[in-house]
C-alpha cells in the first residue's frame, strides 16, 4: 500500500509539473507573439500629410553642397562614433546638415564668432557659414566606475540646418535603419538617434510634426513640444496646445 501511494504521489507531482511547464510555455508563445506584432513586424501608419510652410523646406533630396566633406568630419577614432563618424543606433533621428533651401531666420548675429565663410572640418569638430559643431570628450569617476562621455555643441545661423528623418524614409512601426546608413541617405554633418516618436504600433498618442509636415494628431496626457522656425522652443500642456493655433506658426 506504502508503495502504491508512493508511485501515485509520483506520478501526482509528474503531471503537475508537466502542467506548469506546458502552461509557461504557451504563455511565452503568446507573450513572444504579441511583442513579434506590436515591435518586430514592419507596419506603415496613414496619415494626414499635411504640410505646414512648404515654402520654407527645400523639395526633393537633401543633396550637401560639401560632398568632399560629407560624413567625414566627424570621423575621429574614438570608441562613441560609428566608422563614419556619426552615432550609432537605429529607427530614426534628427540631423544637422548645411541648408540647400531657404535662408529662413538668421541667428548668426548673436554667435557670429562660431561660423567661417568657409567650410572648415577636423576630425571632431565642423565649421561653415550655417554651422558650428564641436565634440568634446570628458570624463568622470576612476577605476572601474571611470566613463568618457561626448558632448556636441551645435550652433546654426540657418535653422533650414536642422532637420528629421524616418527610418528607411517611412513613417511606421518596425522599420528599423542604422543612423549610419540614415546620416549617409540625407548627406548629414551631424546626426543623432533617440526621440522615441513611436516604439510600436500602439504608441501613437499626441502630435508628430516632421519638417514642416503634420503626421499625427492625437489626444495625449503628455506634454507637447515644439520648436519654431524663429529657434524658439515651447512646450504645452495637454489642456494648453492648439494645433489650429500652432499650425498657423512657422514649425520645423
Amino acid at each position: 500500500m506504502v508503495r502504491i501511494f508512493q508511485q501515485r504521489l509520483h506520478k501526482r507531482i509528474l503531471l503537475t509539473s508537466l502542467t506548469i511547464i506546458l502552461d509557461l510555455i504557451v504563455t511565452a508563445g503568446i507573450l513572444l507573439s504579441i511583442y513579434y506584432f506590436n515591435y518586430m513586424i514592419p507596419y506603415k501608419f496613414d496619415t494626414p500629410n499635411i504640410s505646414f510652410n512648404n515654402s520654407l523646406f527645400p523639395k526633393g533630396n537633401i543633396q550637401s553642397p560639401f560632398p568632399d566633406t560629407g560624413n567625414q568630419i566627424l570621423s575621429g577614432k574614438n570608441p562613441f562614433f560609428g566608422t563614419d563618424g556619426i552615432l550609432s543606433g537605429k529607427n530614426n533621428g534628427t540631423t544637422v546638415q548645411e541648408s540647400t533651401g531657404g535662408s529662413g531666420t538668421d541667428f548668426g548675429g548673436k554667435f557670429s564668432g562660431k561660423f567661417s565663410d568657409k567650410a572648415i572640418s577636423t576630425a571632431n569638430s565642423y565649421r561653415s557659414k550655417d554651422l558650428s559643431i564641436a565634440i568634446t570628450p570628458y570624463q568622470s569617476g576612476s577605476g572601474e566606475n571611470k566613463i568618457t562621455y561626448y558632448v556636441a555643441d551645435v550652433y546654426t545661423s540657418n535653422i533650414n540646418c536642422f532637420r528629421t528623418y524616418f527610418g528607411q524614409n517611412t513613417y511606421s512601426a518596425g522599420y528599423t535603419e542604422h543612423l549610419t546608413d540614415m546620416s549617409r541617405d540625407v548627406h548629414a554633418i551631424f546626426a543623432m538617434n533617440g526621440d522615441s516618436y513611436c516604439y510600436n504600433r500602439q504608441h501613437t498618442a499626441g502630435v508628430l510634426i516632421r519638417n514642416g509636415t503634420l503626421y499625427r494628431a492625437e489626444p495625449t496626457t503628455s506634454d507637447v513640444c515644439i520648436l519654431y522656425k524663429n529657434g524658439e522652443m515651447k512646450t504645452y500642456s495637454p489642456d494648453q496646445f492648439d494645433l489650429q493655433q500652432v499650425s498657423s506658426s512657422h514649425i520645423c
